[in-house]
């Protein structure tokens, strides 16, 4: 589910005031050009990392570097597999990037049962194709949270 759906109400939070410092260095991450391109949260179970990433979405969504989400949540028909996952993604990322849209339009109608693929083919398709196929600009890498694998 997305990190403003329905289904994720009512949504993990952090509690007033804590994680501030965690979350500050997040947006960092965030914004740093020089960054690499993907941060790995882990920790236990029950370690308040939902809450985070929550957050985190919630904060990039509100400046507008929030490319896509998803929260899996164990044992739920649609958000407890990764049958949705790629489709999700890819389609957040095409409403938000009007040059995604064309490329992932384009990949899609030569492949109608594209959806019905392998998630690494799903992958490589929907995702790494057309941001292959995109444009050339300057506007910033959109951020893209995953929560639950």
């Amino acid at each position: 589910a997305l990190h403003n759906s329905g289904e994720s109400f009512p949504e993990p939070a952090c509690h007033p005031g804590t994680r501030t410092n965690f979350l500050s260095d997040l947006m960092k991450w965030a914004t740093d050009p020089n960054a690499k391109p993907v941060l790995w949260l882990c920790g236990t179970a029950g370690a308040g990392k939902s809450a985070i990433a929550q957050e985190f979405a919630s904060k990039c969504s509100t400046q507008g570097r929030l490319g896509a989400s998803f929260f899996f949540r164990r044992g739920h028909a649609k958000r407890g597999t990764w049958d949705g996952l790629i489709n999700t993604i890819a389609y957040q990322l095409a409403i938000g990037i009007p040059e995604f849209a064309l490329p992932l339009q384009q990949i899609i109608d030569s492949n109608r049962l594209i959806a019905n693929r392998s998630i690494s083919l799903q992958f490589q398709d929907m995702l790494l194709k057309t941001f292959q196929h995109m444009p050339r600009t300057s506007f910033p890498l959109p951020i893209v949270v995953l929560d639950g694998l």
